[in-house]
């Protein structure tokens, strides 16, 4: 049975025509199923719940680079005690020895920096007591500290770069180049702390230890020398000292040959 959209009378099914008022139920088209409306989801919303979820994120972010300077440093200190030995892949990150980088370039260059402006204002001062004739000249200690900061990091990565070169070419192996710069610059640790402090007392007093604070430079410079011959020389090449020998030559003259050029490009910057 169904019903008849007009007088709402109920006809049979298969009715063409409502017996009732006579609609003609066959012209009729059946009109549309509206479908269901869903009911909107309402969300509670929790205010503290986010601010949790943020507060929890940060302080993993901050615990993780926590974790990252923890195993820098420490990774630094068990070297100054085994500065050749090769450690576990675990114990140290690949860019390691970037960080070790920049920042004894940035060291490096901020000492001789600030023994050259302390000179230059002390200078100055007699020239203005001074009744004699004087040379003058004027210090852009900007553009000594850069200038000197691309020097070293020059300085620093060629030797590591050298090194590198040799090292795999003797031992055929294949080896990764990032792990090879943080090994080698973690044999210069000792005077790398050494040029950490040095560096803050610099700072301090730049006049009356700028024989002992340059002297630390040159001797932190001189250890990556050290490090590149050391890294030439291994118990399992027993015989082959002379090839050690001439490689070391090649190494030390590629390096001052590059250093000078790079040296006079700077200058004339």
């Amino acid at each position: 049975m169904k019903e008849c959209y007009f007088c709402s009378s109920t006809i049979p099914q298969d009715a063409t025509v409502c017996p009732m008022c006579g609609l003609d139920l066959s012209e009729v088209d059946t009109p549309p199923v509206e479908p269901e409306k869903e009911e909107p989801v309402v969300t509670t919303y929790v205010p503290n719940q986010e601010a949790k979820s943020r507060k929890a994120e940060n302080g993993l972010h901050f615990k993780k680079v926590g974790v990252t300077f923890l195993n820098y440093f420490t990774y630094y200190f068990k070297k100054v005690t085994h500065p050749v030995q090769i450690g576990e892949r675990s114990e140290r990150h690949p860019f390691y020895g970037y960080v070790n980088v920049l920042l004894a370039s940035l060291f490096s260059a901020g000492i001789i920096t600030r023994v050259a402006d302390a000179l230059d204002r002390s200078y100055q001062f007699m020239l203005d007591i001074s009744i004699l004739p004087s040379l003058t000249f004027e210090l852009n200690g900007f553009e000594w500290f850069w200038k000197w900061t691309l020097f070293f990091l020059v300085y620093f990565l060629l030797y590591s770069i050298l090194s590198y070169l040799f090292k795999k070419y003797s031992t055929k192996q294949p080896l990764n180049f990032h792990n090879w710069v943080t090994q080698f610059t973690s044999m210069n640790t000792f005077y790398f702390l050494l040029l950490c402090v040095f560096f803050i007392l610099a700072m301090i007093v730049p006049l009356g230890l700028a024989a002992i604070v340059l002297l630390i430079v040159f001797l932190h410079s001189l250890s990556y020398l050290i490090a590149f011959i050391t890294t030439l020389y291994s118990e399992d090449r027993e015989g082959k000292e002379n090839k050690t020998f001439y490689q070391g030559l090649i190494g030390i003259s590629i390096h001052c040959i590059v250093m000078v050029i790079f040296a006079y490009f700077l200058l004339k910057l």
